[in-house]
């Protein structure tokens, strides 16, 4: 009996290990909107909010945006660590570090052995909550977005107003752009992102000014 408690004993180490090493990422948690928030490909600088997205839907399809310019439809699948994607080449190798619903981390091993690890950042879920607006068209204002595409726009004393909004990807840029339409007002609007964290978004407006949304 003492020897094979010993042998448990043992082999309990070698067991806890196995089981730590095994990783096993949520699919779900991949679908949505993403915007590239840092790059780093071998010994270079971290490169900021580069103009890359990444847009992962249910049915396993997707597009990756670099620029406007080239756009990839991919398919998708994930294998233990493994993002396996399928309609480019240089995406054959993908390792997950990470992923969460907000956040994904990737490494990219490219066919000469060179790396690139790139975060990412989903807007369909970092978007909902309230937020203190800084503009100079629309001055100082709150609003409250709803996961289900409304929001209230709220400044002083005014009435409250309801806007719509949606993400909208294909425009000049890869990272994509927030359209605004008003409910029961004369509202239309559409705010390009440029730099994404949890906390704070920066934008300009159609009419190129500076829109920052800070987290209350």
């Amino acid at each position: 009996m003492k020897r094979f408690l010993f042998l448990c004993l043992a082999l309990l180490p070698l067991v806890l290990s196995c089981k730590k090493d095994e990783i096993n990422f949520n699919e779900n948690d991949l679908v949505g909107a993403w915007v590239c928030t840092e790059w780093v490909t071998g010994g270079n600088e971290p490169l900021a909010n580069p103009d890359i997205s990444f847009e992962v839907k249910a049915d396993r399809t997707s597009e990756f945006h670099f620029g406007a310019a080239d756009n990839y439809h991919l398919t998708w699948a994930i294998q233990g660590d493994k993002l396996e994607l399928s309609g480019y080449d240089s995406f054959q190798k993908c390792t997950l570090k990470k992923l969460d619903k907000k956040h994904f981390v990737w490494i990219l091993t490219y066919d000469d052995g060179k790396q690139a690890r790139a975060s990412f950042t989903n807007l369909l879920q970092v978007l909902p909550g309230k937020w203190r607006i800084e503009s100079t068209s629309y001055g100082q204002m709150d609003i409250t977005i709803e996961a289900t595409g409304t929001s209230t726009w709220a400044k002083g004393d005014a009435a409250p107003e309801i806007i719509k909004w949606s993400l909208v990807f294909g425009g000049e840029r890869a990272y994509p752009h927030i359209k605004w339409e008003g409910v029961n007002v004369d509202f239309a609007d559409s705010f390009d992102i440029y730099d994404v964290t949890d906390d704070q978004i920066d934008m300009k407006s159609a009419s190129h000014l500076p829109v920052t949304f800070t987290r209350q």
